[in-house]
């Protein structure tokens, strides 16, 4: 997915991960997001960590 964002010229992606998910967040941190802001998800009223990956 990243390859294809830099391929078609997006200047960012955004990731949405749950602090309780471990597992997604390492792959995140590892693909270079850089951590923005825990928000609360407005649908599920759970937090939710912002992630952004500038391209």
């Amino acid at each position: 997915m990243i390859s294809y964002a830099r391929k078609i010229k997006l200047p960012s992606l955004i990731a949405y991960v749950s602090p309780d998910n471990v597992a997604s967040e390492k792959m995140i941190k590892n693909a270079d997001f850089k951590y923005l802001k825990t928000e609360i998800c407005g649908d599920l009223n759970i937090p939710e960590n912002k992630y952004i990956l500038e391209l």
